[in-house]
């Protein structure tokens, strides 16, 4: 899989880029333990953050210029339109609606995630560098169950939210209420 890593740096910058390639390990290694496609991880970890790191109005540009529309979502939410501008990418580059998917809703999850969908979010999540009380746990529990990390990962990213006092975005909130609250189901 020939998958453009100069394109990436010159998208993201090396600090970001370096951060990509460590979720892509991460979810490689989630997708090998848990049975999902090791090509579909890498590949939805590779663009994950393509849009990352440039300004809102980068971002909108970028989206007209690939013919997207700009929705209401990415005006309200700008931290979670570059997932939303990379899955539409990826999609237009032949890429499935799972991988597509995985991307849209790396930073806010959502109900019912897929296995690649909750693979991609944990990994984002807690990617080597990430430091936070209780995250090698969280990697163990991550490495035997995807959905009990989804419990503990968007629990903790809510309290986060809401101590920040930072706007919740309706997929979180269906996320926490699909996994926390104990509407989830085995992937």
């Amino acid at each position: 899989m020939n998958l453009p890593y100069k394109e990436l740096l010159a998208h993201v910058g090396q600090k970001r880029y370096e951060h990509v390639l460590r979720v892509m390990e991460l979810c490689e290694e989630y997708a090998l333990l848990h049975e999902l496609s090791q090509e579909d991880a890498k590949v939805a970890a590779f663009y994950h953050d393509f849009w990352k790191y440039k300004d809102v109005d980068q971002q909108y540009q970028a989206a007209r210029n690939l013919g997207m529309g700009i929705t209401e979502e990415g005006r309200m939410y700008p931290p979670v339109y570059h997932g939303h501008l990379a899955a539409d990418y990826v999609l237009e580059l032949g890429y499935n609606q799972d991988i597509a998917n995985a991307i849209r809703y790396h930073t806010t999850g959502r109900a019912a995630m897929s296995g690649l969908e909750m693979a991609l979010y944990l990994a984002d999540y807690l990617e080597p560098k990430r430091k936070f009380p209780g995250v090698d746990e969280l990697r163990e529990l991550a490495r035997e169950d995807l959905n009990a990390a989804m419990r503990v990962a968007i629990e903790k990213n809510m309290d986060y939210l809401k101590r920040q006092n930072q706007p919740i975005h309706p997929d979180s909130l269906a996320c926490y209420h699909y996994y926390v609250l104990g509407k989830g189901s085995k992937a």
